[in-house]
């Protein structure tokens, strides 16, 4: 069995010690997991514990953080089917593939 999947059945499915759902202490936010609470928390202060190698930049979440990176990456990660163009980020790839009808 995979790792992944006894990960998913001790998380999902096993008897939960804090009952669900969380919520925040400081805002009264409801949150469906301990740790979604745990990053949610990170909003409320100053703290930006996350720091781009390249740039110095600070994020107060690794995601953030993580798709702050593709800025310094000269390839782009989404590629139009029509005209081949690249792009960094999936909103911009959207934006574009709605108007693009290729060159045939």
């Amino acid at each position: 069995m995979e790792v992944t999947l006894k990960r998913h059945r001790r998380k999902v499915h096993a008897k939960r010690a804090v009952p669900l759902p969380v919520f925040c202490e400081i805002c009264g936010k409801e949150y469906k997991s301990k740790a979604i609470l745990k990053r949610h928390r990170l909003t409320h202060f100053d703290e930006k514990p996350f720091k781009c190698e390249i740039c110095g930049a600070s994020f107060k979440q690794q995601g953030t953080r993580n798709t702050h990176r593709r800025v310094h990456n000269s390839e782009g990660k989404f590629r139009c089917n029509n005209c081949e163009m690249t792009f960094k980020w999936k909103h911009v790839y959207a934006r574009h593939a709605k108007k693009c009808v290729g060159d045939g």
